[in-house]
């Protein structure tokens, strides 16, 4: 085993979250500390960041650059951070592949958790291979306080998050034009994007 992988003990219970990260934020610090708060069984929680995330549009940051901002964000947070679906490229970034790869390495369904939204998993049974990803991780799904969501199967586990204000699509709209002080950005993440402002701003044309 070599890179990233070689500080992610995969026999170990793990949390994975998954995500485009474009880019990442406090919103995502709080709902990696509020799925470990709520699920004490596991020992750690990784991010993923995908290459490109299949149903969305395509990020507007690089994969490297997104990658790079994850790990100066999570890694000192305490979470880990998994660069598979970067070095794996390509147009999609399929869960059930990512949640294969983590058996290969040590990983067991009992342990193993996914971590996604309720807009996500209102979808998932167009997600590639849901029975398959079933057999590999239970999934842990991340509702708002009050937000009443069934659990799709008994194994699921449906987790009240409290709100955060964090909005990935208004972090892209001040972004674009060149406002980068913003409260919901971890500092170093200030300091990152604000040196490839305004001449590389990979935000530039997202009107969102």
């Amino acid at each position: 085993m070599s890179g990233p992988e070689k500080s992610i003990d995969f026999s170990l219970p793990t949390v994975l979250f998954g995500g485009t990260f474009d880019p990442v934020h406090q919103g995502h610090l709080h709902v990696a500390r509020e799925a470990l708060k709520a699920l004490p069984e596991a020992k750690q929680l990784v991010f993923v960041p995908a290459w490109h995330s299949p149903g969305k549009k395509p990020a507007c940051a690089s994969p490297a650059s997104r990658l790079s901002w994850v790990r100066m964000v999570a890694e000192p947070a305490g979470f880990g951070v998994w660069d598979l679906e970067v070095r794996r490229g390509g147009p999609e970034s399929y869960t059930v592949d990512t949640l294969e790869a983590a058996h290969r390495l040590g990983a067991s369904a009992e342990k193993l958790w996914w971590l996604l939204g309720a807009d996500a998993y209102a979808g998932f049974s167009r997600w590639k291979n849901p029975a398959r990803i079933r057999q590999l991780a239970r999934l842990l799904v991340v509702a708002r306080p009050g937000q009443s969501i069934l659990p799709q199967e008994t194994a699921d586990r449906i987790l009240s998050v409290p709100l955060h204000p964090a909005s990935s699509t208004e972090i892209r709209a001040h972004l674009a034009k060149g406002e980068v002080n913003l409260e919901w950005l971890p500092p170093p993440l200030r300091q990152a994007i604000s040196e490839v402002l305004p001449d590389q701003n990979p935000y530039a044309t997202n009107k969102e």
